[in-house]
């Protein structure tokens, strides 16, 4: 199976071969992921009635 998939087959008498192999550098990634908030209608109705919840009730109080 190792050799039809480019994988590698050790057995504890080669063992030491298996640090050759492995790759052992740090690397970073970096995923940034970005959605539209008209996908979702509903979040977006959702918090378009809290913010005119917020500025009926900041009107009915008197604040500007």
């Amino acid at each position: 199976i190792a050799v039809r998939t480019d994988g590698s087959y050790f057995s504890l008498a080669n063992y030491k071969l298996l640090s050759e192999k492995m790759d052992l550098e740090t690397r970073v990634i970096n995923r940034e992921y970005i959605r539209k908030i008209w996908r979702w209608p509903g979040i977006f109705i959702l918090l378009l009635s809290a913010l005119a919840a917020e500025w009926i009730i900041r009107r009915s109080n008197g604040y500007q």
